[in-house]
């Protein structure tokens, strides 16, 4: 999270914030222009075995942890999803600023409520895109491949990009990837 987490709650200061999201469209994620969160749901952050900080829906906490044998070391802080809006998220490999936005359509089923957006790929990410005013952008052709982004992806269809995209969040060290099911 590149906000400053004090601006959230006093206790995080100095704190590294990763906001866990989930998906199952990595090819979607060179989109990702925000993280959308519910604005009514309670969210935690969290203090993990691995050493790091998350931010999640506090009733995905333990399913979340269970698919990716996290532990909850402590429990730092609970957070209304409204006051997520508008903070800023570093992408995972793009140089790019993701926008905290609200969005109803969140929901705690699965995932973590935390849902990565790409207006360019979807209608509620499109209709929440145009409400925050952010870039519908897309860099699929019509052919279904990459246009542009990094070499790894570039050129290749969504479907073949899919494990290169994995495997750029795997060689980054500020990015814990695991794939489930």
């Amino acid at each position: 999270m590149l906000t400053d987490p004090a601006k959230l709650d006093e206790q995080l200061k100095g704190r590294r914030i990763f906001v866990l999201i989930w998906t199952t469209t990595p090819w979607t994620l060179p989109a990702s222009m925000a993280v959308a969160f519910h604005p009514d749901f309670e969210y935690v952050v969290v203090e993990a075995n691995d050493g790091a900080t998350y931010l999640l829906e506090s009733r995905r906490l333990d399913p979340a942890f269970h698919e990716t044998d996290l532990q909850t070391v402590r429990t730092l802080t609970r957070i209304p999803g409204k006051r997520l809006d508008r903070i800023e998220i570093q992408h995972p490999f793009l140089d790019r600023k993701l926008l905290g936005v609200l969005a109803r359509y969140v929901t705690a089923e699965d995932g973590t409520g935390c849902v990565h957006t790409a207006p360019g790929h979807g209608r509620e990410d499109y209709q929440t895109g145009m409400e925050y005013g952010i870039e519908i952008y897309c860099p699929v052709g019509d052919a279904g491949e990459f246009t542009e982004g990094l070499p790894e992806y570039r050129g290749k269809t969504v479907f073949d990009a899919n494990e290169a995209i994995i495997e750029l969040l795997q060689a980054r060290d500020d990015c814990w990837v695991r794939q489930v099911g």
